[in-house]
């Protein structure tokens, strides 16, 4: 895939047209090859709201957030240890701030 989300638009598409089953093996195999972007914050945008109540999409959140989870720990750890500079505010804590404040 070219583009990071395409996973996440095809399946919307599925998921909207109520192929839902196809829209759950898109997601599925796009996580199972390491995708790892926000769903919570994409279901909105991209339809996925469908899926809500879907088991397999409910797992399929909580692979990808304990992913993210996993990426912030070792982020704050390197922070911690001087490894890299201090992440800042607006990208650690994203929904705390509008973009452009």
């Amino acid at each position: 895939m070219t583009y990071h989300d395409s996973a996440i638009h095809d399946a919307s598409i599925y998921a909207l047209s109520g192929q839902e089953e196809t829209a759950i093996a898109i997601l599925e195999e796009w996580v199972n090859r390491g995708g790892a972007t926000s769903l919570v914050q994409q279901q909105i945008r991209h339809g996925l709201v469908v899926l809500t109540n879907d088991p397999r999409y409910q797992s399929i959140l909580r692979t990808v957030n304990s992913r993210l989870s996993e990426q912030m720990t070792n982020l704050a750890r390197w922070e911690a240890s001087g490894e890299m500079l201090p992440i800042p505010e607006e990208v650690s804590s994203p929904a705390m701030k509008p973009p452009g404040e």
